[in-house]
This record gives C-alpha cells, structure tokens and sequence, in this order.
C-alpha cells in the first residue's frame, strides 16, 4: 500500500494503519532494533513500540516521509532499550560505532548548543557531497549499525573498501565540524573585547565618561584582540601544516629572561618573578619568537593566579632541558587539569581561550612535552625540550 495511504488510515483511527506498517516496514523496523540491541525479543518489542508510537502520533504529525518516520522511531526507541537493559554489555558493532562518532562529535566542554542543533545539517550537507556509493555505506553503518560484513555483502565491496569509506567519511566530517566549532569559539572570545571597547566608546560619545580613563581600557582591549587575533591566526595555520618554524641555536637562558622582561608590566602589582638558571649555557635550537610566545603565555597565566610569586628554573643535562614555571596561587581546579590545554575549555574560572593550546602546540613542534600539575604551593607548568647536540 502506499505511505500516503497508510498515513490516511492513521488519521481514520484504523487499526488497518498498523498492519499495513507492519506489512511493508516490518522487516527493515526489525533489522534496524536487532543490530542495535542483538536480540530477537528485544528487537521485536522494540519494533511494536514502534507502531504504537506511530498510532499516538498521527494524527497530529502527518509524516512527509513515512520510511524516515518510522526508521527514527526505532532507532530513538532501540537506543533507549540499549541504554536500559545492556548499558554495559553494548553489542559490538553499536560500540565501535558510537566511538568512531564520538571522534566527529563536538566535545560538550567546549562546543555551545548551537553545535547541536547544526550537526544534522552538517552531516547532511557532508552527504549530499559524497558519491551514492559512500553516502549509502554512511549511512548503513551509523544510521542503521550493518556490520561491515553485511555492507560489503549488500554492495558487493571488500570489507577493506568499506573501512577505508568510512575512515575518509569520518575524517571529512570531523574536518567540516572541527572547523564549525574553531570559528564559533573564535568569533566568542573576540566578542568580549569588541562589546568593551564599543561600550567605553559609546560612553565617551555620550559624555558620562572619563575620556582618558576609558581611553587606557580600550586600548587594553584592543591590544588584548591583537594578541588573540594573532594566536588565531597562529593555530590555524598550524592546524594547515603551515606554521613553518625558523630553528637556529640560542641559550635559552636568555629567552627566557626575555619572557620574563614582556610580563613584567602585568606583575608590576606585586608579583615577583624569580628566576633560577644554571651559570653555564644551556643550547637548544628552537624558533626565538615561537617559544618565547610559548613561555610568556604560561608565565601571563602565573602572573594571573599567583600570589606573590612566580618562580622560573631552568634545568639541563645531557638530552633535554626542563622548564619549570611555578606559582603560589590556590593551583588549578582538579576537575580543570586534564583539559587544561584543550582549546577554548571553560574551567571553573568560567575563563576560555586558546593560549594554553597554542602553548602546547608550539612545545610539540619543538618535539618538546608540556605537562600542568599541582603542588602544595600552587601551580606547576613544566616544558622539556631536547637539547642541542
């Protein structure tokens, strides 16, 4: 029978509805739970709820794609059943499945709701943009959950085509909603300086202001755009493969007096910044102006939350240098210390931004480690960086 007709005999309250659905979609209901919950008495539980969810909701809804309809149904219904009775004995073809999303998901720490209500558009634009061939082992795969046997079966590939499809599906995916989520932060944390200095200004225009004082915080908030504007700029191209580093040799004794020479300025209230280096050389081959930024983003934040005192040491032997900036402020949040170099993480500060990131991200490309942990007295930073030879 046609959808449109079995749709009328919904809205004529006619129990025909059920075994006309039943009749035409009764298997494909069936397939989908089955896959998910790996038991027949499940699946087909699963399957009548199905129709009695279809009978309570037309009418009103008047489905413009009853196939979709239903297949919805049966998966939010499959994935509550899921949930509820093998929480932890999860098949394993929904397993692999879920984690392999989970890597093209946006991580809820970091991504506002928009992501959410964008990211069906965003796999269907992905979609529309692949061949037929891959858009149907997509779907198959994360809509329906086929093993990859049975896809291989179904369109007559290798079980090794069908991975390497899915590998290139996701990673397109991950690209596109990556991207989304960077531009969306971004644009977030250049909004908070941009609504100050237009605040501050909009206060000198109406004469309830002191021109010269909001004049000194606008120029600190643009200098405070400049700066995040750069280190946008900065990951991005890292992100491209184009952040190309110029290594020559240096003591990094003085780089890191110099560090210390850009932050003094913002310790000037009262932080004392002490350093402890060797009295020889300590050699290493670094991009100057990269890792400079690098130490003067972690020595800002030290600045932020010490009390006191923020101390510097320098420390080398025969392979590597160590790095160690310390604070005697109240540490970092233990809940914030496994994110804390993840980009625009909003940690119980209720603070966000990516100088953390880039930090790291710069440290790696000097094929160093960069590591934050508590002590009793405050906060650690450490960055080890190999030596030169």
């Amino acid at each position: 029978m046609d959808d449109l007709m079995i749709i009328e005999l919904y809205f004529a309250r006619d129990e025909q509805a059920i075994e006309e659905t039943d009749t035409k979609y009764g298997k494909l209901c069936f397939h989908m739970a089955n896959n998910f919950l790996s038991n027949d008495a499940d699946a087909e539980e699963c399957v009548n709820d199905t129709y009695l969810t279809a009978w309570n909701t037309i009418p009103p809804t008047r489905p413009n794609n009853f196939r979709a309809f239903l297949c919805k149904i049966v998966r939010n219904l499959s994935m509550k059943k899921l949930e509820f009775n093998l929480a932890l004995k999860r098949t394993q073809n929904v397993t692999v499945s879920f984690s392999e999303l989970e890597e093209v998901l946006p991580d809820t720490r970091t991504a506002p709701e928009w992501e959410y209500e964008n990211l069906g558009k965003i796999i269907t634009d992905f979609l529309q943009a692949e061949k037929e061939d891959v858009r149907n082992v997509f779907i198959r795969k994360y809509y329906f959950f086929d093993s990859i046997s049975d896809i291989a079966g179904r369109y007559s590939f290798s079980e090794s085509k069908v991975k390497n499809m899915l590998y290139h599906s996701r990673n397109i995916e991950k690209e596109a909603e990556r991207q989304q989520t960077f531009f969306q932060n971004a644009s977030h944390e250049l909004k908070t300086p941009l609504m100050a200095i237009q605040g501050y200004a909009e206060g000198i225009q109406a004469g309830v202001m002191d021109a010269g004082g909001a004049a000194e915080v606008i120029l600190a908030e643009s200098d405070r755009m400049t700066e995040l504007v750069e280190e946008l700029l900065d990951i991005s191209k890292i992100d491209m493969g184009r952040q190309l580093l110029a290594f020559s040799e240096m003591d990094i004794r003085e780089l890191l007096y110099d560090s210390i020479r850009a932050v003094e300025p913002a310790a000037a209230g009262g932080i004392a910044i002490v350093p402890d280096f060797p009295e020889e050389p300590v050699m290493v081959s670094c991009d100057d102006t990269r890792l400079r930024r690098a130490v003067t983003n972690i020595l800002s934040n030290g600045v932020r939350y010490a009390r006191s005192q923020l101390r510097l040491t320098c420390r080398a032997d025969k392979r590597h240098v160590t790095i160690r900036i310390q604070d005697d402020g109240d540490g970092i949040a233990e809940e914030d210390l496994p994110h804390i170099f993840d980009r625009f993480y909003m940690g119980r500060s209720g603070k966000s931004g990516i100088g953390l990131a880039l930090t790291k991200e710069i440290v790696h490309l000097h094929r160093g480690t960069i590591r934050a942990y508590n002590v009793d007295t405050g906060a650690v930073f450490e960055i080890t960086l190999p030596v030169s030879r």
